[in-house]
């Protein structure tokens, strides 16, 4: 058990850097989109690469505190009808659904991790200014997936056990 404690006490302070990183990465790309802008508007020569740097951006703050957000319960959820169900149906839903999520997850992971080594292989570049190479952000991608798919295990499993207990109790919700 203490074994386990302290993976899951690791895999959260992943989290949590890798949410800080996405916010460095927010706070990178204000700072080069304003500043591109005020090249732009009092000297005519905006910053060439500050675009192209933010669409980047966007796939890494994304990928990169996505399962951050699943920890915090912080996705969207159509909860319109879920509010209405007793807490052994909800308890039994998240499960399933959760259990459907790491598959789905499990699933796209595997589909990056194709294409980033074919993109790698072949030395794919992306058609722009900067032309980074673009199997690094396809690994973002990769990164992402895997670690939505260890935080949807995760929830997986404590739904599973909160639907054991309210089974085991019988109150309703």
């Amino acid at each position: 058990m203490k074994t386990l404690k302290k993976i899951v006490d690791i895999f959260d302070r992943i989290l949590n850097a890798l949410s800080a990183v996405s916010g460095a990465i927010v706070l990178f790309m204000m700072c080069s989109i304003g500043l591109s802008v005020i090249m732009r508007y009092f000297f005519a020569k905006p910053i060439g690469w500050a675009q192209e740097i933010s669409e980047y951006s966007l796939v890494c703050i994304t990928f990169l505190s996505i399962a951050w957000v699943l920890r915090h319960e912080g996705h969207v959820m159509m909860d319109l009808l879920f509010n209405y169900l007793p807490a052994k149906a909800k308890g039994c839903l998240n499960t399933i659904t959760s259990g459907i999520c790491v598959v789905v997850c499990i699933i796209l992971a595997e589909s990056a991790l194709k294409v980033v080594i074919k993109e790698y292989t072949l030395g794919y570049t992306t058609y722009s200014f900067l032309a980074p190479p673009k199997w690094i952000f396809t690994a973002v991608i990769l990164t992402g997936f895997v670690i939505l798919s260890l935080q949807f295990i995760r929830r997986t499993i404590s739904c599973f056990i909160s639907w054991r207990a309210e089974l085991k109790t019988g109150t309703r919700g």
